[in-house]
């Protein structure tokens, strides 16, 4: 008996060794777990502003990470000031190095990558999602990592947001 269990327990180690525990982590700080005083004790903040929904965005100076031609880092915080979402922001010719990475750690959930046009690209891990977007008419690439509670919660509000407007628009006429 003992001679079929070690087999059976090295390949459960294998497969479990390959399965994530947890939301993403860009740059060691893990989306839905960290928090605003993680962000402060490991990089220098250089903006902070907090949204009338209790959202605050935190911006650090892209130099500070290990990622080449970076333009923009920012980091979005929910009321209790947990990380929920990292937005970073570089030169759109980086679109299919950044997919290649992200490729190789996430799972592919979606894509839609035309030769000419809109680019974008969804991963998952976990309770996470990783979107890559190039516009067809911006020179810039984003590549966002957000909680799924989050990424519905923006959405929704969006579209109440749209909602109210259309409906404004109509009692003024």
């Amino acid at each position: 008996m003992r001679v079929f269990l070690k087999p059976i327990l090295f390949l459960l180690l294998i497969a479990l060794s390959n399965y994530s525990l947890g939301n993403v982590a860009p740059f060691g700080l893990e989306l839905n777990k960290a928090t605003m005083k993680d962000l402060e004790s490991k990089y220098d903040i250089l903006k902070k502003s907090k949204k009338k929904d209790n959202v605050t965005f935190a911006a650090i100076s892209p130099r500070l990470l290990a990622l080449k031609d970076l333009k923009e880092a920012s980091f979005v915080f929910d009321g209790r000031d947990v990380l929920q979402a990292v937005i970073l922001k570089m030169g759109k010719y980086k679109f299919n190095e950044m997919y290649d990475i992200l490729s190789e750690k996430y799972q592919l959930t979606r894509k839609d990558i035309p030769f000419i046009g809109d680019k974008v690209a969804y991963f998952s891990q976990d309770d996470s999602k990783i979107i890559l977007e190039a516009p067809h008419m911006s020179f810039d690439l984003e590549v966002t990592y957000v909680t799924n509670a989050f990424l519905k919660e923006s959405n929704d509000k969006q579209k109440d947001q749209k909602k109210s407007d259309l409906d404004a628009k109509k009692a003024a006429f």
